[in-house]
């Protein structure tokens, strides 16, 4: 039996939110398939103890751990789960290369960089973040594995009845996610109320941005929007809200492959997407891509309103993003490397 052990950030525990799920999600389904997954533990994990280390995120707090793994010689395998943010390729190559050249300047992505060049494998969720990581950390692409993540088949049965039985309504615009400035929640809001859409926005606060979650309380006034805390994924009721939704709204500075917008489809939910996400090479013109001001929201919610379930669009997630078939993938990029 294959051991891995899966490590993050330092507080990866702290906000629950896609790349916990990821996590979570990905450990179950090795798990099931017969993988002994160990989660990190700072005062008891040894690296005697298993077969592989599996980092997820390139994340600088990260990079003297995984120099240590290599000291050990022991595989190491890295998610990447890049987010550019609003750096383009070309400044964040330009940044790898000030920071090999210039000590102190750029370190982070200087540690990011190493931690990538570390890596026995890397896995990425899209082609895009593959083309990334190749260009700007100068990997070879034999050492890259597209992996996306999958979907819980709960998604794909839900009903508004839950949803409807605790909040007494259906027929919204969603949003999942922690309330913060990258995903954007005040111009959504901002593009609902000019609509007179109501909206649901579920998840926390982000405790880095309390100000951030005032101010669209306070822009919410006088309109029909919920707030809802953050609902388990394991929660059927979150299954349900996505399908008691009329749209599914995800209108983001920046993403690189969130569960939601899967979770989403699968309910045959209208998507409106962020265009600054590389998951348009994997849904295509199935669901609506927006830039993310305030404007553009309201226009794209405006035309889609009006339209059906899409049903082509939850028989593509279905098909495609199995968690069984990714547990497959990730135990096959194990075994290569033992």
């Amino acid at each position: 039996m294959i051991k891995v052990l899966f490590v993050s950030y330092p507080h990866i525990g702290q906000n629950l939110g896609g790349m916990q799920i990821q996590i979570a999600k990905t450990a179950d389904q090795l798990e099931k398939a017969g993988i002994d997954v160990v989660y990190f533990d700072p005062w008891k994990s040894k690296l005697s103890d298993v077969d592989v280390v599996h980092i997820f995120s390139l994340h600088p707090s990260i990079y003297e751990f995984a120099e240590i793994v290599k000291a050990k010689s022991k595989p190491l395998i890295v998610s990447s789960v890049l987010n550019l943010q609003d750096r383009s390729l070309a400044t964040l190559s330009m940044q790898v290369q000030i920071s090999k050249r210039c000590r102190g300047v750029f370190s982070s992505i200087k540690q990011s960089y190493g931690i990538a060049r570390l890596a026995d494998y890397l896995i990425a969720l899209t082609d895009k973040e593959k083309e990334i990581i190749k260009k700007a950390f100068s990997i070879s692409p034999e050492k890259i594995r597209v992996i996306p993540n999958g979907i819980d088949k709960k998604f794909l049965n839900a009903t508004p009845t839950l949803f409807l039985e605790k909040y007494g309504k259906r027929d919204f615009v969603l949003c999942v996610g922690k309330i913060e400035p990258r995903k954007n929640q005040l111009k959504l809001i901002e593009a609902c109320k000019k609509g007179n859409w109501p909206l649901v926005l579920i998840g926390p606060a982000n405790t880095q941005h309390p100000g951030y979650y005032l101010e669209c309380k306070e822009k919410a006034k006088e309109s029909d929007v919920l707030f809802i805390d953050a609902i388990n994924n394991d929660d059927p009721l979150l299954a349900s809200a996505y399908s008691s939704a009329k749209l599914f709204a995800l209108v983001s500075e920046s993403e690189v492959f969130p569960i939601s917008v899967l979770e989403a489809s699968a309910a045959g939910t209208r998507i409106i997407l962020t265009e600054r996400t590389a998951m348009g090479e994997v849904l295509g013109n199935l669901i609506t891509y927006t830039k993310p001001n305030t404007t553009n929201i309201y226009q794209s919610i405006k035309r889609e309103w009006i339209e059906e379930k899409n049903f082509n669009l939850k028989e593509k997630i279905t098909e495609k993003f199995s968690w069984e078939s990714i547990g497959a993938e990730i135990i096959d990029v194990y075994r290569q490397v033992l």
